[in-house]
Protein backbone atom coordinates (compact mmCIF):
# COMPACT_ATOMS: atom_id res chain seq x y z
CA UNK A 1 0.00 0.00 0.00
CA UNK A 2 1.10 3.54 -0.74
CA UNK A 3 1.21 5.76 2.28
CA UNK A 4 -0.42 9.11 1.95
CA UNK A 5 2.01 11.94 1.70
CA UNK A 6 4.70 9.91 0.04
CA UNK A 7 4.95 10.45 -3.67
CA UNK A 8 7.93 8.22 -4.25
CA UNK A 9 7.60 5.88 -7.26
CA UNK A 10 10.10 3.48 -5.66
CA UNK A 11 7.69 2.82 -2.83
CA UNK A 12 4.87 2.02 -5.28
CA UNK A 13 6.83 -0.62 -7.22
CA UNK A 14 6.93 -3.29 -4.51
CA UNK A 15 3.13 -3.34 -4.67
CA UNK A 16 3.14 -3.82 -8.47
CA UNK A 17 5.68 -6.62 -8.58
CA UNK A 18 3.56 -9.23 -6.81
CA UNK A 19 0.70 -8.36 -9.14
CA UNK A 20 2.94 -8.82 -12.16
CA UNK A 21 4.11 -12.15 -10.85
CA UNK A 22 0.50 -13.16 -10.30
CA UNK A 23 -0.29 -12.19 -13.89
CA UNK A 24 2.70 -14.18 -15.16
CA UNK A 25 1.56 -17.18 -13.11
CA UNK A 26 -1.93 -16.90 -14.56
CA UNK A 27 -0.63 -16.82 -18.14
CA UNK A 28 1.64 -19.81 -17.60
CA UNK A 29 -1.17 -21.64 -15.81
CA UNK A 30 -3.54 -20.95 -18.72
CA UNK A 31 -1.05 -22.26 -21.26
CA UNK A 32 -0.54 -25.30 -19.04
CA UNK A 33 -4.32 -25.83 -18.94
CA UNK A 34 -4.49 -25.42 -22.72
CA UNK A 35 -1.85 -28.07 -23.34
CA UNK A 36 -3.44 -30.37 -20.75
CA UNK A 37 -6.82 -29.85 -22.38
CA UNK A 38 -5.36 -30.64 -25.80
CA UNK A 39 -3.75 -33.84 -24.51
CA UNK A 40 -7.02 -34.83 -22.82
CA UNK A 41 -9.09 -34.18 -25.96
CA UNK A 42 -6.68 -36.12 -28.16
CA UNK A 43 -6.73 -39.03 -25.72
CA UNK A 44 -10.52 -38.96 -25.58
CA UNK A 45 -10.74 -38.93 -29.38
CA UNK A 46 -8.38 -41.92 -29.60
CA UNK A 47 -10.41 -43.89 -27.06
CA UNK A 48 -13.67 -43.10 -28.86
CA UNK A 49 -12.19 -44.10 -32.21
CA UNK A 50 -10.85 -47.40 -30.89
CA UNK A 51 -14.03 -48.29 -29.01
CA UNK A 52 -16.12 -47.44 -32.07
CA UNK A 53 -14.11 -49.73 -34.32
CA UNK A 54 -14.38 -52.52 -31.75
CA UNK A 55 -18.16 -52.57 -32.09
CA UNK A 56 -17.92 -53.26 -35.81
CA UNK A 57 -16.08 -56.52 -35.14
CA UNK A 58 -18.43 -57.69 -32.42
CA UNK A 59 -19.96 -61.09 -33.12
CA UNK A 60 -23.49 -61.90 -31.96
CA UNK A 61 -23.89 -65.19 -30.14
CA UNK A 62 -26.61 -67.74 -29.55
CA UNK A 63 -27.21 -67.69 -25.81
CA UNK A 64 -29.62 -70.64 -25.93
CA UNK A 65 -30.47 -73.38 -28.42
CA UNK A 66 -33.33 -75.64 -29.49
CA UNK A 67 -33.41 -79.28 -30.58
CA UNK A 68 -36.90 -78.86 -32.07
CA UNK A 69 -37.17 -78.78 -35.88
CA UNK A 70 -37.48 -75.40 -37.56
CA UNK A 71 -40.84 -75.23 -39.38
CA UNK A 72 -39.77 -73.47 -42.57
CA UNK A 73 -37.19 -74.40 -45.20
CA UNK A 74 -33.69 -73.37 -44.25
CA UNK A 75 -32.06 -70.79 -46.44
CA UNK A 76 -28.64 -70.70 -44.81
CA UNK A 77 -26.80 -71.73 -41.68
CA UNK A 78 -23.74 -70.60 -39.78
CA UNK A 79 -21.76 -72.55 -37.22
CA UNK A 80 -21.01 -70.89 -33.90
CA UNK A 81 -18.10 -72.40 -32.01
CA UNK A 82 -17.46 -71.63 -28.35
CA UNK A 83 -14.87 -68.91 -28.84
CA UNK A 84 -14.66 -65.13 -29.43
CA UNK A 85 -16.91 -64.56 -26.43
CA UNK A 86 -19.61 -67.06 -27.48
CA UNK A 87 -20.08 -69.79 -24.86
CA UNK A 88 -22.21 -72.33 -26.78
CA UNK A 89 -21.63 -74.55 -29.77
CA UNK A 90 -24.67 -73.93 -31.96
CA UNK A 91 -25.88 -73.51 -35.52
CA UNK A 92 -27.55 -70.24 -36.44
CA UNK A 93 -30.12 -70.83 -39.17
CA UNK A 94 -32.02 -68.42 -41.39
CA UNK A 95 -35.31 -69.61 -42.92
CA UNK A 96 -36.85 -68.61 -46.25
CA UNK A 97 -39.17 -66.36 -44.21
CA UNK A 98 -36.04 -64.62 -42.88
CA UNK A 99 -36.59 -65.97 -39.37
CA UNK A 100 -33.60 -66.78 -37.21
CA UNK A 101 -33.08 -69.73 -34.86
CA UNK A 102 -30.26 -71.23 -32.81
CA UNK A 103 -30.11 -75.01 -33.17
CA UNK A 104 -28.33 -77.47 -30.88
CA UNK A 105 -25.55 -79.29 -32.81
CA UNK A 106 -26.86 -82.68 -31.59
CA UNK A 107 -30.41 -82.14 -32.88
CA UNK A 108 -31.18 -85.29 -34.92
CA UNK A 109 -33.17 -83.48 -37.63
CA UNK A 110 -30.38 -80.96 -38.11
CA UNK A 111 -27.57 -83.52 -38.46
CA UNK A 112 -29.02 -84.69 -41.79
CA UNK A 113 -29.25 -81.08 -42.93
CA UNK A 114 -25.60 -80.46 -42.09
CA UNK A 115 -24.58 -83.51 -44.15
CA UNK A 116 -26.39 -82.09 -47.18
CA UNK A 117 -25.28 -78.50 -46.80
CA UNK A 118 -22.16 -77.06 -45.22
CA UNK A 119 -22.68 -74.34 -42.65
CA UNK A 120 -20.25 -71.46 -42.89
CA UNK A 121 -18.36 -70.39 -39.78
CA UNK A 122 -19.94 -67.35 -38.17
CA UNK A 123 -18.22 -64.07 -38.83
CA UNK A 124 -20.88 -61.50 -37.96
CA UNK A 125 -24.58 -62.12 -37.57
CA UNK A 126 -27.48 -59.92 -36.40
CA UNK A 127 -28.02 -59.64 -32.67
CA UNK A 128 -31.47 -61.28 -32.91
CA UNK A 129 -29.90 -64.59 -31.84
CA UNK A 130 -29.32 -63.29 -28.34
CA UNK A 131 -33.04 -63.45 -27.49
CA UNK A 132 -33.76 -67.03 -28.57
CA UNK A 133 -35.42 -69.18 -25.92
CA UNK A 134 -34.14 -72.63 -25.10
CA UNK A 135 -36.47 -75.43 -26.11
CA UNK A 136 -35.98 -79.18 -25.69
CA UNK A 137 -37.49 -82.18 -27.54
Amino acid sequence: PIKSGSGSAAEARPDLRPRLRLAEFSISTMSSFSSSRAVFLLSLAAVMFLSGSEGADKVSCCTSVTKNPVKDELLSCYEQKPKWGCKLHAFMVVTVKNELACVHPDAAWFKSHVKRKDCAPVINMPSAFEDEEEEEE
